[in-house]
């Protein structure tokens, strides 16, 4: 076998190997990305279902008595989203924290508890938005709420 055809199949074999390489790890940045923002869209959904059950704790807070809070707190979007939102979520802090959130809306729907505090939804809230801001890269000064 001469020196040129040697050549040409090492040439083959390294342009097949990089491109197959090339291809996979296109492919796994695309889906990772994919991930991303559906994970930004997924905490999107919570944030804002949690500003509006801060905003009717905000307002309702003392005109409400235990109990009452039925059919003015919401659980929709989290219902909708945890299994999404389970799977993608890396943080396990912000997790563990918007579960006990919505665990403690659900036990004031529920009229066991008196709902979290308009600071402390607020509190999650803003963790969840600055998750979102990093995973997508928005630069500070450009975040989105």
């Amino acid at each position: 076998m001469d020196s040129q055809a040697v050549a040409g199949l090492i040439g083959v074999v390294l342009g097949a190997v990089l491109g197959t390489c090339g291809t996979w790890w296109v492919s796994t940045r695309l889906e990772r990305r994919r991930e991303e923002r559906r994970l930004g869209g997924v905490i999107g959904l919570l944030a804002a279902e949690l500003t509006n059950n801060r905003d009717r704790i905000a307002t309702h807070r003392g005109q409400v008595s235990r109990g009452g809070w039925d059919g003015l707190l919401t659980l929709g979007d989290w219902d909708a989203n945890k299994a999404a939102f389970s799977q993608l979520m890396r943080n396990e802090p912000l997790w563990e924290k918007v579960v006990k959130t919505y665990g403690a809306i659900y036990e004031a729907i529920s009229g066991r508890q008196e709902p979290p505090t308009p600071e402390e939804l607020d509190e999650v809230t803003a963790q969840l938005f600055a998750a979102r801001n990093a995973l997508l890269r928005i630069a500070p000064g450009e975040e989105r709420r």
